[in-house]
């Protein structure tokens, strides 16, 4: 009887090994895994914050075009107004009463 003994707890503690070491195993390729989407994570928010970024700069740069553009506009009403109120030697609003 000692030897069956002897063979099933040997059997025993070579099945709990192997079952720690696939427990091992699979822990390691989760932690794997993990590591891995995370870093996917990480790549697809650097694009999304590289393509804002690059949004950002373009829409700065319409709303100078389109400031230097209501400026210039600006400007030539100024000067048209000036012209007028030389002309007539007085301001516009003033010819009206």
């Amino acid at each position: 009887m000692r030897t069956s003994e002897t063979v099933v707890k040997e059997m025993f503690r070579v099945h709990e090994e192997m079952a720690r070491d696939r427990q091992r195993t699979m822990l390691a390729t989760a932690a794997s895994e993990r590591r891995a989407r995370r870093a996917q994570a990480l790549g697809r928010a650097a694009r999304r914050t590289e393509r804002a970024r690059r949004e950002l700069v373009r829409s700065l740069e319409e709303a100078l075009r389109l400031h230097g553009e209501l400026d210039a506009e600006r400007g030539g009403l100024a000067a048209e107004y000036g012209e007028l109120a030389s002309e007539y030697g007085e301001s516009p609003a003033e010819q009206g009463r």
